[in-house]
């Protein structure tokens, strides 16, 4: 019965949303040129676009391949096939698997940064295993739960509740199934993924097996979900088995409120601050041994070092000046020139660029290349990657390209410039001439993966990192002729590991990387004139991204310690070279030829969105009782198909024994995109029960301007709305109206930290407004809002909000006047008044952040902050205009907030002080309401 009522007041709640938001099913926009097809293998609905059937027909087999296999580690799931969308329209690679409607999509496009490792066969091969898992987990069979009552009436919502366990035992998961017992294939025996977890593990305090299941919001690593998920799932594996993973899942898909720390303690069968305290000591024991087996630690100078802070790839400028890329969580992203000698920071340029943080320096014209990725600017989900010019004095930021699916950008000997060019999972080396606007390919339409090319400061040769084949290695090619492709030859290959990175002697004579033959990433050289490969550092956790003075004598790299990457340099003279053993290193393949295509599948059909928006995805039926009408009974449907062109829904509902309804539809395919919903709905007034029928036609017009830090966007609504009213109990004449309206959003310039509380910069402006066409003069209004938000001291996330807020309409309170009357005080002040105003400001202090929870209850707290906000309110103008301010009405208001997160609804805590200006009194105030932005 108890689970009855806590299944009721979940529905409910899920309802309200609901209706308030037209739907949890809406339509989401791609770009209208693409065709659609569909085939279907046995479990799986494959939907790709025009240009990716070899892809389809790979990802295809692998999920059968490997269907039985993920289903003997998570037991019994549904039976329904599993859709599966891949996109290859969209730069930044990635994968995710959804519900509304349930979905897995791949993007076909490759990771670009360090995160994942090189040694799947290919992209899909990785992201495939991964997000089979996440898919075949959702929809796990239900058991007598919420999670079975949920599937009765909405399957998707079963998805949800399985997708609500923590981030870190989902991801945990699927990472240990990509890993396995294999090295280098997976994340978990990854270098660049186990440095981060160790740093933390070895220090005291370690992370908790709380923040292991979360994510970093406001502490980094920010994937700390996925590393130490990993290792909580790999423990659980060995030490518990497959059964301890599915009865966990069981008891959280039926239990899901008493919090996943709960069910682990019933699937193990073990009290979890027991379990962690094994895990804690066994990993120790593990990075002790790694220690211990790796000697003396290289000696360094560290340069630059910041809590939650990552300096990438440095590159020298001259002997005392580094140019490199900072991200922090308290300062804006951005290119910074370094002093070695002062130890001072420069901003060049507030700038983002794509995962892999590359750019590559111009010194004759003063300038530096990167790419980064921008949205569309008609607000699909498709995400360029594209080439920017940044000036080195100046820091002025140009847009070089459009479309070009671009990455990796160097400047060429010959004056042109080079850089990668995306084709699906794979990509091309193109040399563009920037004055002529002509490109031409330098390598083969091959299934090779370049990672970077860096040509010496000869011009004479280029190095290049290839992936292929599960293998990522250096080689070396002749810088190539005109109309000549490049001619590589194998450089470095290791028998276990990857190349990761490059960078030259200034003699050219010397190629400087990072490598992790023996599971940990380090810096190597390789002399041209002898092939003897050498390595130069040993370090608690790893080294990366070199870079050699020009003068020769210094090696800065990168290295981490818990919570940051660290600048750091040595002397060349110093370091002791030692010779890698002939049993680590292999010869290196020649790049393969293509691999052959797959068989063809079946015949595809082209996709039809009609053929999957019934039935309906959420049949949801209630009994209501209202104040004003009494019992209602409701029916409450909702659709989509799975690209989500379309979406639906449908109200039907019984009050006072007649039938009433209510319909909404919309779609994403022309631009703008509209929607259009009608009604036939009992409508409560003051003193009187009216009938309403209302037809509605709404266009959305989003723009996105293509910054890679701050969001400038623009949304445009208009509608058209016909509406006819009368009392619902006598039988008067309708009265009919049509109104015109729009809405109205900008958003200029704004950004936000992690641990900002409010954003700290832009602008950010809402109108809203809406005529009576029929003549009279009765249902005009207009709504603004308008804010200003900048930071008083970024670093430490102190940051003010100044808004203003005004209402203008022709009837008296015709528009809700809540929005405009200040803190403590009610409507009853400026009741009868047409027109009304608030101006008021705020400022956020941060006292603490937490990065902590309880693991056994679903209880985490994020942070401790305060804000105070200082209103003013009232008449925008009265009869006597002069008296207009003094009518007004002033608070002032200190919170302090607590918030954090219950099960998975956020939540805050307030304790306030309140005073009123107007009669002198103070009160003390607090809640706990659900969380929304204050703004």
């Amino acid at each position: 019965m108890r689970m009855v009522l806590l299944a009721g007041t979940f529905y409910t709640f899920v309802l309200s949303v609901s209706l308030q938001a037209q739907g949890f099913y809406t339509p989401g926009p791609r770009p209208s040129e693409l065709r659609w097809w569909v085939w279907d293998s046995p479990r799986y609905r494959i939907i790709y676009h025009t240009g990716l059937e070899a892809e389809a027909r790979l990802v295809g087999r692998l999920l059968e391949a490997r269907h039985d296999s993920v289903l003997r580690l998570l037991g019994r799931t549904r039976s329904r096939r599993v859709p599966v969308i891949l996109n290859g329209y969209s730069d930044q690679g990635n994968g995710f698997v959804t519900t509304f409607p349930f979905r897995m999509e791949l993007i076909t496009t490759p990771f670009l940064g360090k995160t994942l490792p090189p040694g799947h066969r290919s992209w899909l091969h990785l992201l495939s295993e991964h997000e089979q898992l996440h898919a075949l987990h959702l929809q796990q069979a239900t058991v007598p739960g919420l999670g079975g009552l949920a599937s009765l009436f909405a399957p998707d919502w079963n998805v949800l509740i399985n997708l609500s366990t923590p981030d870190g035992f989902s991801e945990g998961m699927a990472v240990r199934l990509e890993t396995g017992d294999r090295f280098g294939v997976g994340r978990g025996q990854y270098s660049f993924f186990q440095m981060q977890y160790r740093a933390f593990m070895d220090h005291s305090p370690p992370w908790t097996l709380a923040q292991m299941m979360r994510r970093g919001s406001t502490y980094t690593p920010s994937d700390r979900a996925y590393q130490g998920g990993y290792l909580v799932a790999d423990y659980l594996l060995r030490h518990h088995g497959p059964e301890a993973w599915r009865r966990t899942i069981r008891i959280y898909n039926a239990l899901p409120f008493l919090g996943f720390g709960a069910a682990v303690w019933i699937g193990t069968r073990k009290w979890p601050p027991a379990l962690y305290r094994d895990l804690v000591r066994e990993l120790r024991g593990w990075s002790d041994s790694l220690r211990q087996a790796l000697g003396a630690p290289t000696k360094f100078r560290t340069l630059a070092s910041e809590a939650h802070t990552s300096y990438r790839n440095p590159v020298f400028l001259n002997d005392s000046l580094i140019l490199l890329y900072r991200g922090s969580v308290n300062d804006r992203p951005g290119l910074f020139v370094f002093d070695r000698s002062s130890g001072r920071l420069r901003r060049v340029a507030t700038f983002r660029p794509t995962e892999d943080f590359l750019f590559s320096l111009d010194p004759q014209e003063g300038a530096l290349w990167a790419a980064a990725y921008v949205p569309d600017s008609r607000g699909t989900d498709r995400i360029g990657s594209e080439i920017y010019r940044i000036e080195l004095a100046s820091g002025r930021i140009q847009r070089l390209t459009r479309q070009a699916r671009a990455s990796a950008p160097v400047p060429a000997p010959n004056g042109r410039l080079w850089y990668l060019e995306g084709h699906g999972a794979y990509n091309r080396w193109v040399e563009w001439d920037l004055e002529t606007g002509q490109k031409r390919y330098l390598s083969p339409p091959a299934p090779w993966l370049f990672k970077r090319l860096l040509p010496d400061p000869t011009g004479r040769r280029v190095a290049a990192i290839l992936q292929s084949g599960g293998r990522q290695d250096l080689y070396l090619s002749p810088t190539p002729e005109e109309g000549k492709e490049a001619a590589f030859e194998p450089l470095v290959a290791f028998a276990r590991g990857a190349v990761y990175d490059i960078a030259w002697a200034p003699d050219g004579e010397t190629v400087y990387f990072s490598a992790d033959p023996d599971g940990q990433l380090e810096i190597y050289r390789i002399r041209l004139a002898d092939r003897h490969v050498e390595r130069l550092t040993r370090s608690a956790y790893g080294a990366m991204e070199p870079a050699v003075s020009p003068d020769g004598r210094r090696l800065l790299y990168v290295h981490y310690r818990r919570g940051r990457f660290e600048l750091v340099e040595a002397l060349l003279d110093t370091l002791r070279g030692e010779e890698i053993p002939a049993s680590l290193m292999q010869t290196a393949p020649n790049p393969p030829d293509p691999d052959t295509p797959d068989p063809a599948p079946p015949a595809a059909r082209p996709y039809r969105a009609i053929s999957y928006l019934w039935p309906p995805r959420l049949v949801l039926p209630l009994l209501i009782e209202d104040v004003n009408l009494g019992r209602t009974a409701l029916l409450h449907l909702e659709g989509a198909d799975i690209l989500r062109q379309w979406a639906y829904a449908l109200d039907l509902r019984h009050v006072r024994s007649r039938l009433w309804g209510s319909v909404w539809v919309g779609t994403s395919r022309p631009y703008p995109y509209p929607d259009l919903s009608a009604s036939f709905l009992p409508v409560v007034t003051t003193g009187s029960i009216l009938q309403e029928q209302r037809l509605r036609l709404r266009f959305a017009l989003p723009w996105v301007a293509p910054e890679p830090v701050y969001g400038t966007q623009l949304m445009f609504s208009p509608y058209l709305t016909a509406r006819r009213l009368r009392a619902l109990e006598r039988n008067e004449p309708w009265r009919q109206y049509l109104t015109t309206g729009f809405e109205l959003e900008a958003r200029y310039r704004i950004h936000t930290l992690a641990r900002d509380a409010s954003p700290n910069s832009g602008w950010l402006l809402r109108l809203s407004g809406e005529a009576d066409l029929t003549g009279t003069r009765t249902g005009r209004w207009m709504a603004t809002e308008l804010y200003r938000f900048a930071s008083l001291w970024m670093r430490k996330h102190l940051t003010i909000q100044l808004y203003g807020r005004a209402l203008f309409q022709s009837g008296r309170f015709f528009w809700s006047a809540a929005p405009y009357i200040p803190l403590g005080y009610t409507t009853g002040y400026v009741r009868g008044a047409r027109h009304l105003y608030k101006l008021g400001v705020r400022g956020y202090l941060p006292l603490l952040y937490v990065d902590n929870g309880f693991f056994t209850v679903p209880l985490y707290v994020d942070r401790l902050f305060c804000y105070v906000a200082l209103e003013h309110g009232g008449r925008l103008w009265s009869e006597n205009p002069a008296r207009s301010w003094r009518e007004g009405r002033t608070s002032l208001a200190l919170y302090a907030v607590l918030r954090g997160t219950v099960w998975i609804f956020p939540v805050e805590i307030r304790l306030g002080y309140l005073y009123r200006f107007h009669d002198r009194t103070g009160r003390w105030v607090g809640g706990s309401p659900i969380w929304t932005y204050p703004w």
